[in-house]
């Protein structure tokens, strides 16, 4: 029989490309959020308030990944996000109601959010 091909090479693993390991470690504490390129303040004060040590924010970092200005993914949901140094509130209807992110922490973001907390 004639030879087979070689086998074709696996495609890179994508990785999200807002969060990055910045240290060498086992465990997530070295995992950050980093804000868009473009430079956006939404989402460099939104990195600021995740990459907190030890903030109440911290465990959501690993959730949320940015589709464009003001709209991102956190877990499985498309909601837009603001933040105010202080605190970030979510809105999943459009911009019409916000309330705290740790509010919208239902369903299956809740279980990855409560996973991400032991991390």
């Amino acid at each position: 029989p004639p030879p087979h091909p070689p086998a074709a090479t696996p495609p890179a693993v994508a990785t999200a490309p807002l969060a990055s390991r910045s240290t060498g470690s086992a465990d997530f504490a070295g995992w950050e959020y980093r804000p868009h390129a473009s430079g956006d303040p939404v989402d460099a004060a939104i990195a600021t308030l995740v990459n907190r040590p030890n903030g109440r924010y911290r465990s959501w970092r690993a959730l949320l990944c940015r589709l464009e200005q003001g709209v991102y993914l956190c877990g499985t949901r498309r909601v837009h996000l603001r933040a105010d140094g202080e605190r970030i509130e979510a809105s999943s209807d459009a911009g019409r109601t916000w309330a705290d992110l740790g509010s919208l922490a239902s369903g299956a973001e809740a279980s990855q959010h409560a996973l991400l907390e032991r991390a």
